[in-house]
């Protein structure tokens, strides 16, 4: 797993984080690769073909490293790219133990406090 912090004009800064992920929808689960995460989101790309619509709602799960935390992320998809090779994804909801572990990732890799903080800050008023 690789984490940078990659500069976006969101109020949500994108962090770099590859991963091995899945997406659970429905009757369906799909495996691939988690490309970026966000509070508010994410970027997955499926080992195979995957369709999805607009709005679809569906479970981001990735894991962080050796420790076996398992982040779980409800989401709808937000944009569809390349083909459907690359799924962007809007976080609705996630558990606490989820939230904690993912603002734990996003602090670590901003390496400013200040900017963690306006991440939190824009995340409670969006």
């Amino acid at each position: 797993m690789s984490a940078v912090v990659q500069q976006e004009k969101r109020h949500h800064q994108r962090i770099h984080f590859t991963a091995e992920a899945r997406i659970v929808a429905a009757h369906e689960i799909w495996y691939g690769e988690l490309h970026d995460i966000s509070l508010k989101g994410g970027l997955f790309k499926p080992e195979s073909y995957m369709e999805v619509d607009i709005g679809q709602r569906l479970v981001l799960e990735f894991k962080l490293g050796e420790h076996h935390d398992v982040i779980r992320m409800k989401s709808t998809v937000a944009n569809r790219r390349e083909d459907n090779q690359l799924i962007g994804l809007h976080c609705e909801c996630v558990d606490l133990d989820s939230a904690i572990h993912l603002r734990r990732l996003v602090e670590l890799n901003l390496g400013d406090t200040r900017l963690l903080e306006r991440e939190l800050h824009a995340l409670t008023v969006a």
